[in-house]
């Protein structure tokens, strides 16, 4: 069962690498051509495909989408030998004379599949054309890459398109950008947003508003509004934006979800009650969730050290979760038989869902108690430590003499050695 299990996982790291291997192996630009629709527009485009590993391989490339009628490729397949970095094509875009052949208005896309194959191979369409196609299960092509061409047919009217992007800063701001682009035939005399902020739980908190702004058709602007949110008080956590933005009586919505502030939680105190040296000792550990979502799988682990820096403990408590904006009690327990009391160094880890928060800690033992010191991020300074800076110069300095006094003494002797000769 265990070798099954190791030969599965092997397997599977094999298998990463290769696909690996293969994503790094060819590549296309640009990744997407975009054209506003013209009637009856014919028009050329060019795109590169990168032979990232300068080897010798053979493409073929081949057109699907719902504008996949309305493309015609320069080439199929091509060579590249080896050394030879990249290879530049064409494909010719035909679009109709009346744009309700593409049928409503909007976005239309097409894509230009580029596949590694191997040589020679080649797979007989139903049409009777010698070309590879992706979706056929028998192809063994290698990686595919692709170039969109996306063509927007205007709106007959007024027509308003945004999404919201979101940049929080260190001085406690938060700066909401609204890209948008009129895709309508007629321009547009004032356009402007009302954003709703939303915590985790689906609370609206805040409510601002942008600039407002004119817009010509087919041209791109953007709305800006910015949120003090430092100044408010507002916790750390997960939070939504949900923008209305308005255009000459229209409406239409954009949200993006953000994050303030770091998920970060901290260890407030420690408490070790009714101890004795010798017996169990009962950590009583209060962790703070400032975090306005849940924190899962958060555990507490303590080692301590002895005075050769060596791990003489090391004991963690189980896994807690902790709602958001909440404290919660971690407990964790240390065997102290065979400790003697005294000072000793350590570490506190934090470890929840792939974040690890790690603090020097002190831990002084007495016979009815124990007291830590630095969970709280002070630093710690070992001013008694063999190897701080002060101890190794002064070590440097005495191995310096006695060299210099053995070397002295060689000397000497070796002189007097010399004078006994003559």
């Amino acid at each position: 069962m265990k070798e099954n299990k190791a030969l599965l996982i092997l397997g599977s790291i094999l298998f990463t690498l290769i696909i690996l291997q293969q994503v790094s192996a060819i590549g296309v630009t640009p990744g997407r051509t975009t054209i506003n629709y013209e009637s009856s527009l014919t028009k050329e485009v060019q795109f590169s495909v990168i032979n990232t590993e300068h080897k010798g391989m053979t493409v073929v490339m081949y057109v699907r989408g719902e504008l996949a009628s309305y493309i015609k490729l320069g080439e199929k397949t091509a060579k590249f030998a080896n050394g030879e970095e990249s290879k530049t094509f064409t494909y010719t875009l035909n679009l109709p004379a009346d744009s309700q052949d593409l049928g409503t208005p909007g976005v239309k896309k097409g894509e230009i599949v580029v596949l590694e194959v191997p040589e020679n191979e080649k797979i007989i369409t139903e049409d009777g054309q010698e070309i590879i196609v992706l979706d056929n299960p028998s192809v063994s092509a290698k990686i595919a890459v692709i170039s969109q061409v996306y063509v927007y047919v205007l709106h007959p009217g007024k027509y308003l398109e945004g999404t919201v992007d979101v940049i929080t800063a260190d001085d406690g701001t938060a700066r909401f950008l609204l890209p948008i682009t009129s895709r309508g035939k007629l321009g547009i005399g004032t356009a402007g947003a009302t954003i709703d902020i939303y915590t985790a739980l689906n609370e609206k908190i805040k409510t601002i508003n942008t600039n407002s702004i004119s817009i010509e058709s087919e041209e791109r602007k953007e709305l800006y509004a910015e949120w003090d949110y430092a100044s408010e008080g507002i916790n750390p956590g997960r939070y939504r934006a949900v923008a209305t933005i308005t255009y000459d009586g229209q409406t239409t919505y954009a949200e993006k979800n953000f994050e303030i502030g770091s998920k970060d939680v901290e260890v407030e105190d420690i408490e070790i009650n009714n101890f004795k040296l010798g017996e169990i000792a009962k950590f009583n550990i209060l962790v703070n969730n400032n975090y306005n979502a849940e924190i899962k799988d958060l555990t507490v682990q303590i080692q301590v050290y002895n005075q050769e820096g060596q791990v003489m403990a090391d004991f963690a408590s189980q896994n807690y979760e902790i709602p958001p904006l909440s404290k919660a009690e971690v407990v964790s327990y240390w065997d102290t038989v065979g400790v003697s009391a005294g000072k000793y160094k350590g570490k506190l880890s934090i470890k929840y869902e792939d974040r690890l928060v790690e603090r020097p800690i002190e831990i002084e033992v007495s016979n009815n108690g124990i007291e830590v010191v630095g969970f709280t991020g002070k630093a710690i300074i070992d001013t008694g430590s063999a190897f701080n800076t002060t101890n190794i110069l002064i070590g440097l300095v005495v191995l310096l003499i006695i060299i210099n006094a053995v070397w002295f003494f060689l000397f000497l002797r070796k002189k007097r050695n010399n004078t006994g000769r003559l």
